[in-house]
């Protein structure tokens, strides 16, 4: 089973950094990125699976972490 996952690690400190908002989007046509999901990584740092399997398909994605609130 595919999926994708994130993990944030802030390196300045060694520790996981969880509350930060991630959005995925896959790119469909030309210059066209639509929205799948949103997800909040837990205390560990992590979203297991930003992607359903049912939803995967092979393509060009990319991931939005908003970073603000944590700095």
């Amino acid at each position: 089973m595919r999926t994708i996952s994130a993990h944030i690690l802030d390196t300045t400190v060694g520790q996981a950094v969880a509350n930060v908002n991630i959005s995925i989007h896959r790119l469909e046509g030309e210059n066209n990125w639509q929205k799948l999901s949103e997800a909040t990584t837990n205390k560990d740092g992590r979203v297991n699976q930003l992607v359903p399997a049912s939803h995967y398909k092979s393509g060009i994605y990319k991931l939005h972490f908003d970073m603000k609130p944590y700095h």
